[in-house]
């Protein structure tokens, strides 16, 4: 069994394990590398032309962050009208910290199967 990294250093992009050669992935979690025989398809698909915005300040009127924030979407909205926008304010609005996790695991359930808690940590990883 051959064991490899499957993201380099060199952006040289990620390598898939090769299952027939007996490769297996290993993801860097927690601090460690953790095998997997596991190989799928990310669930993020790609956004093409997507702002992403992210406010942090928990002051909602007056954060300056915030209002730099604006200008700059609203210069981004002028040049691309038609692309979509998500925000985020974790200040306001946190991300819960099992998120993450669950949508992982929540990918590998089947859609029937799935918990309510599931299904709104998936909402979340794809917008």
């Amino acid at each position: 069994m051959t064991l490899r990294v499957t993201v380099n250093s060199t952006d040289a992009g990620p390598v898939r394990p090769d299952m027939e050669s007996g490769e297996i992935a290993k993801h860097w979690i927690d601090g460690e590398w953790i095998e997997s025989d596991t190989v799928a398809e990310s669930i993020n698909h790609p956004t093409g032309g997507v702002l992403y915005r992210l406010d942090s300040s928990i002051r909602v009127d007056g954060s300056h962050s915030r209002a730099i924030a604006d200008l700059v979407e609203q210069e981004w909205r002028s040049a691309h009208p038609q692309e979509s926008i998500v925000r985020r304010h974790i200040g306001v609005d946190p991300i819960p910290a099992t998120a993450w996790a669950t949508a992982v695991f929540a990918s590998r359930t089947p859609e029937e199967s799935r918990s309510d808690e599931q299904n709104a940590a998936l909402a979340l990883a794809v917008i």
